[in-house]
């Protein structure tokens, strides 16, 4: 399995401002997740959520994803609001992972079925 990653770059300027991707999960190395990073100054400008959208879009439509997950910390408000701005839909919390996996406990876990 592959991880798919695009540049975020502004239209206006041609400025690599970050990433946006789908690829396998961290833990569930089955599931698909949606991951996105911009740089700092350009965070809180709706410019993660629409390249977002672009890719969730492009995974169910394109490459017809069954499902797209998410995992975030809960108190990244900002990437929570994106997440479920998406229509994502917060499945529990990780928990119970040791040696390598540690760090992803305390994440959320949302899912995101294609619409019908």
């Amino acid at each position: 399995m592959y991880k798919f990653n695009l540049g975020v770059f502004l239209k206006e300027t041609s400025e690599f401002i970050g990433i946006c991707g789908l690829g396998p999960h961290d833990v569930y190395l089955d599931r698909i997740e949606v991951y996105y990073s911009l740089k700092k100054k350009y965070q809180g400008t709706g410019y993660a959520k629409e390249a977002a959208q672009a890719v969730v879009a492009y995974g169910f439509n394109t490459i017809e994803l069954p499902k797209i997950v998410a995992t975030v910390h809960p108190e990244n408000t900002p990437s929570v609001t994106i997440i479920e701005g998406l229509g994502m839909k917060y499945q529990y919390t990780l928990s119970g992972f040791e040696g390598d996996l540690i760090e992803h406990n305390g994440y959320g876990y949302y899912e995101l079925e294609p619409t019908k």
